[in-house]
């Protein structure tokens, strides 16, 4: 599910999410998607600094271009820490999307189980077996 429609439609996913009985911490799931969007926001205007310093570095001369350099390390250290949360927050996020499930259509009836499903039509005849049926695992 698009992580968009969630944050426009949260009550509506909980509401579908508790109707298929399935428990997400959504919330959490929002808390994660905001700390992810801050950070590639801050790893975008980090690598953009760079990429104008690149440009920049020629005009620079002597203990100026130094301590430009010594900056821009610290900007690629700080990159490269910001990416490790980046990729630790982005799994956590992940897994919660991966639970949240597709929601129920409205004409769809709710039940706990499998067994308040109601059969609305049936194709064909039903086989009768004189043996009982195995399933792929026993026979397997």
């Amino acid at each position: 599910m698009d992580i968009k429609f969630i944050r426009d439609n949260l009550a509506q996913v909980k509401q579908g999410c508790k109707n298929k009985n399935v428990i997400v911490d959504l919330d959490q799931l929002l808390v994660l998607d905001d700390q992810r969007r801050k950070l590639i926001k801050q790893i975008e205007e980090n690598r953009a600094r760079q990429n104008q310093f690149s440009k920049e570095i020629v005009k620079l001369t002597g203990i100026e271009k130094e301590t430009e350099i010594k900056s821009m390390k610290g900007v690629a250290e700080q990159n490269a820490q910001l990416t490790k949360q980046l990729n630790q927050i982005a799994d956590s996020y992940q897994q919660l999307l991966n639970q949240v499930p597709n929601l129920p259509l409205a004409e769809v009836k709710i039940g706990k189980d499998e067994s308040d499903n109601e059969i609305l039509s049936t194709y064909g005849k039903i086989p009768k077996f004189g043996v009982s049926v195995l399933d792929h695992q026993t026979l397997g």
